[in-house]
Formats: C-alpha cells, structure tokens, sequence
C-alpha cells in the first residue's frame, strides 16, 4: 500500500522495486479516509508512506495503520524530514525512513522489513502451536485417572492435577504451596534426595510410597518418577496410583497362604 498524491514518485518507487526483482501489486491512497477504507478492505504486505501530503501527513498515517495493525512493516518517505521528526516516527512505530534522495535503498528496506515481518509471524505461529500444545497437555493431565506431581529438585510441588488434589484433600493452590516432604511420609528427607538425584541422572523408575492426606491419615501408593528440564530448570513428575485395594488384596492372600501352610 503506498501513501502519495504524486503519480510520479508512485511510478519512480515501483520501478524501483521492480528493478529489484520484486513483482509488485500496488494500491495508492492520498487521504486518511480513502487508507481507513483500504485497510478495512484488505491486507498488505508492507505500506510505504510519503511524509508530505496535501490533507494529511505520514505521522498521521502512521496512527491510522497502527491502530489497524501494529505490526505491519511500514516505511516513511520523505524529500524533507528532519532528525527530529525521524526519530518521532521511529518512536511512533515506523519500521525505517528514507529520504528520497535515497531511494535506490528502498529495495533492500524494503526486503529486510518483509523478512523481519515473516520471522515475527513465524515466532507468533510457534507460539500459539506452543499454547496449543501446552492445552492439549493440560486436558490430558487433568483427565488422567493417577494423581500427578511436578516438584523441583528440592521437594517444591509446581504443578498437580485435579485427580491429585481429591487424592489428598488439598486445593490446587495448597499443595502448591507444599513440598513432597509434606506428603510423603515412607521415605526420610536424605532418602527422597537420593532417590530424586537418582532419577534425574538415570531416568524413570517405579518405587513404593505412602502419601499423607490433609486430614493425616495415609494411603499405599505406586509412583512412577521420571524426570524432564525446562528453561525455568529440572524438574521430576510423579504419576502417584493408590494401591490401598490391592494391597489389601495381597495382604488376605498372605494370611490365606500362611493358614494353608
């Protein structure tokens, strides 16, 4: 999109581009509501933008397309500007300015802010499938049937489960504010470090645990450790089953063997 009143300098610019190997699809605008009706209609790629123009200025052009879209390149043109009004536009939010007795630096201009445009859409697209990804995440966290801990290298709970909040009794926000020590009672503090130094230079491994509810009574427990490092640091996961019924299965065949015996 290019905002000019003169058909020459429009025709000097796009020969320009067109030198420099670009094939360019062109709309020229001349006042503020004839760019707002432009915008709404469709989008560009990049808009370059005189400075000097009879009913508005590229400042003001400048406000309008930000307020549309913060993030489309846009690049002033100016035979006059000075330091001053360049730096308010660079401010305002203009990618780069150029005098006209530059122009033949319109082409490379023009080619670093397309680049730098496409980049800033990829890292949005890596973003938002990150969010996806991290949704998808928590959905299947949270409709696991086992009780899940993330808690760092020190014993502080980051993150559970709704299933590991019912398990214990606890809200989200109360085990958070705990460390596994808090709920653990089978394993002393030097041997949960041990066991989680363990894990976090060799990997998953299942151990038996017994977890202490809010209410203090205590449940038999599988815990399937594993560890993984982010950028906040490392951390261990901890899939806790309750194995109160099997237990108490394993214990009636105990008592069942020794009275056959």
């Amino acid at each position: 999109l290019l905002i000019e009143d003169s058909e020459d300098d429009a025709f000097l610019l796009e020969r320009e581009l067109v030198r420099a190997g670009y094939k360019v699809v062109m709309e020229r605008v001349a006042t503020a509501e004839a760019l707002k009706q432009s915008l709404a209609q469709r989008g560009f790629d990049i808009i370059i933008s005189d400075y000097s123009l009879p009913q508005f200025n590229g400042m003001e052009a400048l406000s309008i397309v930000r307020q549309t879209d913060p993030d489309i390149p846009f690049i002033l043109i100016s035979g006059t500007v000075g330091e001053e009004i360049a730096v308010a536009a660079m401010r305002a939010g203009a990618n780069d300015y150029i005098l006209k007795v530059n122009s033949a630096r319109i082409p490379s201009a023009v080619s670093r802010e397309l680049r730098q445009a496409r980049v800033r859409q990829e890292g949005r697209n890596a973003l938002a499938a990150l969010h996806r990804s991290e949704h998808r995440f928590r959905n299947l966290v949270e409709h696991a049937t086992d009780a899940i801990f993330v808690h760092d290298l020190s014993g502080k709970i980051v993150d559970v489960n709704s299933r590991a909040s019912a398990a214990l009794g606890y809200t989200r926000d109360e085990l958070c504010s705990r460390t596994i020590l808090d709920i653990e009672c089978s394993y002393s503090k030097e041997g949960l470090f041990r066991l989680w130094k363990k894990i976090s230079a060799h990997g998953a491994m299942i151990v038996n645990g017994v977890l202490r509810r809010k209410d203090g009574t205590c449940f038999p427990a599988e815990v399937n450790l594993g560890n993984f490092e982010t950028d906040s640091g490392k951390f261990l996961i901890a899939m806790v089953r309750d194995v109160t019924e099997r237990a108490r299965q394993e214990e009636a065949l105990r008592r069942s063997e020794e009275q056959y015996r």
